[in-house]
């Protein structure tokens, strides 16, 4: 799940915004023109039971879907992933 608000509502609220997303799920940040500018994604589980196995499995091929389908290369995201990994190997 993901949901979307403009930049403009982010300012003082963004704390509040953050805390009320579970973990693992996206909020779309929209710039004035409708583009998207960024996306939060919260990293800490809330209190209760963990996750199993299965559906760690399952919400990140959710979010692999997500990518994927918000993806706008002209190249997959895992071949950018690679070129970026082999650049960083270069570097060293």
């Amino acid at each position: 799940m993901h949901s979307e608000i403009p930049l403009d509502a982010t300012g003082p609220q963004l704390r509040e915004l953050l805390e009320r997303l579970p973990s693992g799920e996206t909020l779309h940040i929209r710039g004035p023109n409708g583009e998207r500018v960024a996306v939060l994604i919260t990293l800490t589980r809330p209190s209760g039971k963990p996750l199993s196995f299965p559906e760690w499995l399952a919400r990140l091929d959710s979010l692999a879907q997500r990518v994927s389908d918000a993806w706008q290369g002209d190249t997959s995201a895992v071949e950018t992933l690679a070129e970026m990994r082999q650049g960083a190997q270069h570097d060293i």
